[in-house]
C-alpha cells in the first residue's frame, strides 16, 4: 500500500487542478507532472481525482472519520457519570444507565475505564436465639458421629441441592 500523502501534498493538488482550469481535459495529467517535478514521486490519475472530489464534498484536505461516532464515552459524558456514582455510590448500573445516555454495558465499561469496580450486596438472613441453640447442637452431633466413625468425614457430600437422593 503507498503511503498517505500529507496535507502538503493534498494542498498542492488541488492548487494546481484549480490553477490549471483551462486546460480541460488535460488538467490531470498537467497535474500528475508537476507534482512529479515538484515531489519526485509519481501520481496515479485516480488519486488526483479522488483528493479533488473529497475536497469539493467536504471543503476539507483531512481524512473523513469513518465509523460511528464516540459521542456516549466523551471527556464530558465520563465526567457527569462519575458525580452521578459519587452521589449514588449504592445505585445499580442499571440506574446510571436509565439516568445517562448509553446501554448499562457502555456504562459498565465506562466505569471500568475510571478503574472502579461493581459489587453486589447480599442480603443475609439474621440469625435468632434460636439459630445459636441449633447451630451448637449441630456441631455437637458432627463432632460425636466424627468421633464414632473414623470414616464418616470421606462420606460426607455437601451440597447446595434441597433434595438429596
Amino acid at each position: 500500500m503507498p503511503p498517505r500523502l500529507t496535507l502538503e501534498q493534498r494542498n498542492y493538488i488541488v492548487q494546481r487542478f484549480y490553477a490549471n482550469e483551462n486546460l480541460g481535459c488535460h488538467r490531470l495529467s498537467t497535474v500528475m507532472k508537476e507534482y512529479h517535478a515538484r515531489f519526485h514521486q509519481t501520481i496515479l490519475r485516480e488519486t488526483v481525482q479522488r483528493i479533488v472530489v473529497k475536497f469539493d464534498a467536504h471543503n476539507t484536505l483531512k481524512d473523513i472519520p469513518h465509523g460511528k461516532p464516540r459521542t456516549i464515552s466523551s471527556p464530558e459524558n465520563r465526567t457527569a457519570l462519575m458525580d452521578l456514582v459519587q452521589a449514588n455510590p449504592h445505585r445499580s448500573i442499571k440506574f446510571f444507565a436509565a439516568h445517562r445516555p448509553g446501554s448499562a454495558s457502555t456504562i459498565h465499561k465506562m466505569m471500568q475505564d475510571s478503574k472502579m469496580k461493581k459489587y453486589s450486596i447480599r442480603a443475609n438472613q439474621i440469625l435468632s436465639e434460636a439459630d445459636y441453640f441449633a447451630r451448637a447442637e449441630f456441631s455437637l452431633a458432627m463432632l460425636e458421629m466424627i468421633h464414632a466413625d473414623g470414616d464418616f468425614l470421606k462420606k460426607l457430600v455437601i451440597s447446595d441441592e434441597a433434595i438429596l437422593q
